[in-house]
């Protein structure tokens, strides 16, 4: 109730203060009311100019400031050191990743590749005149279809088109 009161005199009186200042006087024809709001309103664009001027654009060039101060002397030193922390701890991955390749596991596929070769290898040697006679008669079937081939193909074609 008491909080509801104050409200109400907040809202309804007070703003009619203004009104008692020295000075001011309510205007009684519209022709008062007209000169009394063009006082009123004409300085405002020289008013809000110069709030601009002088009060929004320095603290926002000074907010500016800071962040950029705040960003040089405490973001950018911060991300730095990660990246540098970073690429060491990648740096020391390589390293170790590459020894343990060069150490364990290169000379233990070299030796596998090298088991296989050499199975193969004899292997090799010993099927290769067979494999060249199979690829010779493999190679005349081939001479020996390929005009069948290409003939039924026309006679296919010809047939479509008719």
């Amino acid at each position: 109730m008491i909080l509801s009161s104050l409200v109400v005199i907040s809202g309804l009186i007070l703003p009619s203060f203004c009104f008692a200042q020295t000075g001011v006087e309510v205007p009684s024809t519209f022709g008062e009311a007209k000169d009394f709001i063009i006082r009123l309103v004409k300085p405002l664009p020289n008013i809000m100019k110069d709030i601009w001027q002088n009060e929004v654009l320095p603290f926002w060039r000074q907010m500016a400031e800071k962040v950029s101060n705040w960003w040089k002397t405490s973001v950018l030193p911060w991300l730095k050191s990660i990246f540098s922390t970073l690429k060491s701890w990648f740096n020391e991955a390589v390293d170790w990743f590459s020894g343990i390749w060069y150490e364990t596991i290169k000379p233990w596929i070299s030796n596998l590749l090298d088991k296989i070769k050499g199975l193969l290898g004899q292997e090799i040697t010993e099927r290769k005149p067979v494999i060249e006679q199979e690829f010779e008669k493999e190679k005349q079937e081939m001479k020996q279809e390929i005009p069948e081939v290409s003939k039924g193909l026309w006679q296919k074609l010809k047939e479509l088109f008719k």
